[in-house]
C-alpha cells in the first residue's frame, strides 16, 4: 500500500460535533458492501466517518466498507486498520477487487482546476475510475457530479448547459462531469444496476483543502490561519453553501435505498448567499479583516447565480438541517487544529 505524507483527516466529531442525528436516520437497505472512491477527500472521508460511526452504534454492522484513494496517508492506514469492517484499496486496484461490491459512492475528482494540467487527467478521475467500477457490476452507483453543469442557466434536474467548449479551460470540469453522467446513463441501459447522479453545489466543512481553489476555501483558510480574508472581486456572485454533515446524510440516504433506473438530483441549499455575505459571516465569527484586492491574473467564475432546485433529493426524505454559521465554526476549528499546509 503506497502512502503519502500525513494529513489531519477530520474525525466524526470534527464534522458532526456532538450531534447523533445519523443514529435516528432510517435507511431502506443494508448492503453487504460499499465502495467509496475519493475516500481521503472532504466528501469521501465524511461518508466513511459516518459509516464508521453508524457501525459503532449498531447500525449497518453487516456492511463491509472499501475505501479507495490514489494513495494513502500513514495516518489513514493506521486509523482504518482499527475497524475490521473497513478495507483500504488503491484506485489502480479497483478492477482487481475480488469480493462482490453492492453499492458504489464515486466521489473522486480534483476540485482545483489550476492544478489540473490536461483534460485527460481530470477525465481519468471521473470517467476512467468509473470504467473500473463498472467492471465490478455493482447493484447501485451514486455519482457525485457538480452544479457547474448548469453553467449560468436554470438548475432543472433533467437539463444541463450546452454552451461548454473544450477550448475553455474552465469548462473542463463540467465537461468531465457530464461525460461521466452520460456513461452512467448508458450503463443503466445495458445492466441491472441503478444510478443516482448527485449534482453537488458548494459544500464546505472539515477536510476542505487549503489549495481547493474555490473562493469559500480561501475565505475559510485565510480567516483561520492569517485572520485575514482576501476577496479578488466585490463578492457579488451568488452561491449555495451546504455544510458537510448535511451532504453526507443526503448521500447515505440516496446510496442506501432500493430503486431502479437512472435519476439526477441536485444536492445543495436553496438559500442564496453571495460570496461577500459568506465572507462577512466568516469575518463576524473569527474577527478577521476582509481585504478587497484587484488581481488581473485572477480568473473569476462566469456563473453569477448558482442556486439549486432540490425537488428530487427531497423525495429521499432529506432537507438541509445545519445553520451555515455552525458549519463555519466547525470548519474553522478543524483548520486551526489541522496540520495540513
Amino acid at each position: 500500500m503506497r502512502s503519502v505524507s500525513p494529513i489531519n483527516n477530520p474525525s466524526y466529531k470534527d464534522i458532526f460535533g456532538l450531534q447523533s442525528d445519523l443514529v435516528d436516520s432510517t435507511f431502506d437497505h443494508e448492503p453487504e458492501s460499499i465502495l467509496i472512491t475519493g475516500a481521503q477527500g472532504m466528501l469521501g472521508n465524511g461518508v466513511a466517518q459516518a459509516l464508521n460511526f453508524l457501525q459503532r452504534n449498531g447500525i449497518l454492522t453487516g456492511t463491509r466498507v472499501l475505501l479507495s484513494s490514489r494513495e494513502w496517508s500513514k495516518q489513514a492506514i493506521i486509523k482504518w486498520k482499527k475497524n475490521s469492517s473497513f478495507r483500504l484499496v488503491l484506485n489502480s486496484d479497483i478492477s482487481q477487487i475480488q469480493m462482490p461490491v453492492e453499492v458504489v459512492i464515486h466521489a473522486a475528482s480534483p476540485s482545483n482546476m489550476t492544478r489540473v494540467s490536461t483534460f485527460g487527467d481530470l477525465n481519468h478521475a471521473n470517467v476512467g475510475l468509473l470504467m473500473r467500477i463498472q467492471d465490478l457490476n455493482p447493484k447501485r452507483i451514486v455519482y457525485i457530479s457538480s452544479g457547474e453543469v448548469y453553467g449560468s442557466g436554470k438548475t432543472q434536474e433533467e437539463t444541463h448547459s450546452a454552451d461548454f467548449v473544450m477550448s475553455n479551460r474552465r469548462d473542463w470540469y463540467p465537461l468531465a462531469k457530464l461525460e461521466a453522467e452520460l456513461e452512467l446513463e448508458h450503463f443503466v441501459l445495458r445492466s441491472n444496476s441503478s444510478v443516482c447522479v448527485l449534482r453537488l453545489f458548494h459544500t464546505f466543512g472539515p477536510g476542505v483543502k487549503s489549495d481547493d481553489g474555490r473562493s469559500f476555501a480561501d475565505i475559510l483558510w485565510g480567516a483561520a490561519k492569517n485572520n485575514e480574508i482576501r476577496l479578488y472581486s466585490q463578492g457579488e456572485q451568488v452561491r449555495s453553501f451546504l455544510y458537510l454533515s448535511d451532504a453526507v446524510e443526503a448521500i447515505l440516504r440516496v446510496a442506501l435505498t432500493t430503486e431502479s433506473g437512472y435519476r439526477v438530483a441536485n444536492l445543495g441549499s436553496t438559500k442564496a448567499v453571495s460570496i461577500r455575505e459568506f465572507a462577512e459571516q466568516v469575518r463576524d465569527i473569527t474577527g478577521s479583516i476582509i481585504r478587497y484586492e484587484t488581481n488581473n491574473n485572477f480568473v473569476h467564475s462566469p456563473n453569477d447565480y448558482l442556486v439549486p432546485i432540490i425537488q428530487n433529493i427531497s423525495l429521499y426524505g432529506w432537507a438541509p438541517k445545519l445553520e451555515i454559521g455552525v458549519g463555519i465554526e466547525r470548519t474553522i476549528s478543524w483548520i486551526k487544529n489541522s496540520s495540513v499546509l
